[in-house]
């Protein structure tokens, strides 16, 4: 395998990443990656009792993982982007590994572009983001169940494991694929045998969940932290709705051209059903559907976009795989790749109206948020006016030093309309509902207004 032919994507997200090393930790980042690494920088390593109002639920190994780096080098936001490359390059790595194995070298390559366009994949790449992890990890398993690699199913099922309660969810769909991608039954012994691999990540997650409920009383979530009703129950009524956001979801951001040219693919493939290879992948697809998808339908606040990413990551996989061995002249092969491709890239910027909420850490619509935010805090700084004066919303809630480690000052609080003067909006926050939209366009004085073509900045003041 050449894997000097990897080095432009390498080097490509090398720059992306030199580009964003001086972007804030943003939307769930601060709170899943600053928050805690801060936590265990200050309490220590080992000390995985976290405060209440920052434990998520899940193992905090990548507030762990960050602090270690700032113990090394120092806190700050370059050390932390930098500490992504590993995982970002494992992700290459392991995405031209199983195009590879499922057909050829050349072919591998279109795989690779595909992730790299797409918006929920390269939206969090240019984050300091868990799931980056998540997302290396999947496809490290993805590969060892192919290869049947004993020793990588291990690794990569304990990483899945420690990173998140969705990577847990991610291991139960990885451990259903390995168990039914190849079943006989008339080798049903070999079959289970296959399952031993999965014992240490498993003892792993239940030595954590034993751990964090004898310490807290509770798993997963509790009905006092600040993130309670996203575990809320739907009604009937919210569970049709929100199998229509889960379907908008999988469509967003240019994705509805992969599913289109997945059934065209699929048209033009007589024998699909045939083909071992494509099967497993439809069985990839349909377990990560099955274990992730009820979970996310079934709750008020669980259908943020990241959340797919096992579940998109297998369709673009199975999508690829459908082209390249459909009946199509291999010119129509590269067209179809052309339009997903574009179609993808251009979905990052797209932008919704005001009032419609958007997954903006799953695009890279939001990269302008970065300066123009901090050209609203030079502006606030420049009138003298307090940031606690100022209220805002998630995601600019919060001391500085969550956003940048090297910052030790105050930040903004939660807004109240009745009792603050200023208002620091953007429609980056999807936090502000629509009448208080309204409010401030119609009843508060727009002091200040920074925008790009997909971002705008906003400090609004009250009229007396």
């Amino acid at each position: 395998m050449q894997i000097k032919k990897l080095y432009p994507f390498y080097c490509f997200l090398f720059l992306v990443i030199f580009f964003c090393r001086n972007h804030i930790f943003f939307w769930d980042t601060y709170q899943l990656g600053a928050k805690q690494a801060w936590a265990l920088f200050e309490n220590g390593l080992f000390n995985w009792k976290l405060p209440a109002e920052i434990d998520s639920g899940h193992p905090p190994i990548f507030g762990m993982y960050l602090a270690v780096f700032w113990k090394l080098f120092s806190p700050s936001l370059w050390i932390s982007h930098f500490a992504m490359i590993p995982f970002l390059f494992g992700i290459i790595l392991y995405t031209f590994k199983i195009g590879t194995h499922l057909l050829d070298e050349s072919k591998a390559y279109y795989l690779i572009l595909v992730f790299l366009a797409d918006a929920i994949f390269i939206g969090q790449a240019i984050l300091i983001s868990p799931d980056i992890i998540l997302v290396f990890f999947f496809l490290m398993a993805i590969y060892a169940v192919f290869e049947d690699r004993s020793n990588l199913k291990i690794i990569a099922a304990i990483g899945l494991g420690l990173i998140s309660m969705r990577g847990m969810m991610t291991l139960g769909a990885i451990i259903l694929f390995d168990l039914w991608k190849d079943w006989k039954l008339a080798n049903f012994k070999d079959q289970i045998r296959k399952l031993f691999v999965y014992i240490p990540a498993i003892v792993t997650i239940l030595f954590f969940l034993v751990f964090h409920y004898i310490n807290t009383g509770w798993v997963g979530y509790h009905e006092e932290s600040a993130w309670a009703s996203a575990f809320n129950r739907v009604s009937l009524l919210g569970f049709f709705r929100n199998v229509g956001i889960y379907v908008w979801r999988l469509i967003d951001f240019g994705r509805l051209a992969v599913w289109i040219v997945l059934v065209i693919a699929l048209f033009k493939n007589d024998n699909f059903l045939k083909d071992k290879k494509h099967f497993a992948l439809f069985l990839l697809a349909a377990f990560t559907e099955l274990l992730i998808a009820p979970v996310l339908i079934l709750h008020q606040g669980l259908l943020g976009h990241r959340y797919l990413l096992p579940i998109t990551l297998s369709l673009s996989i199975l999508m690829w795989y459908s082209v390249f061995t459909a009946d199509l002249l291999q010119s129509q092969k590269k067209l179809l790749f052309t339009i997903v491709i574009s179609t993808l890239l251009l979905g990052n910027l797209l932008v919704y109206p005001r009032k419609i909420s958007q997954g903006w850490d799953s695009t890279l619509a939001h990269i302008p948020y970065y300066s123009l935010r901090n050209k609203m805090i030079s502006h606030i700084d420049d009138l003298g006016i307090p940031k606690s004066a100022i209220g805002t919303s998630f995601p600019n809630i919060g001391p500085l030093k969550y956003f940048d480690p090297k910052k030790e000052e105050e930040g903004f609080p939660e807004m109240d309309f009745e009792n603050q003067e200023y208002i620091f909006y953007s429609n980056v926050y999807n936090d502000f509902t629509d009448e208080q939209i309204d409010d401030l366009e119609n009843n508060w004085e727009l002091e200040k207004r920074f925008n790009s073509l997909t971002v705008e900045v906003c400090l609004y003041k009250k009229r007396k």
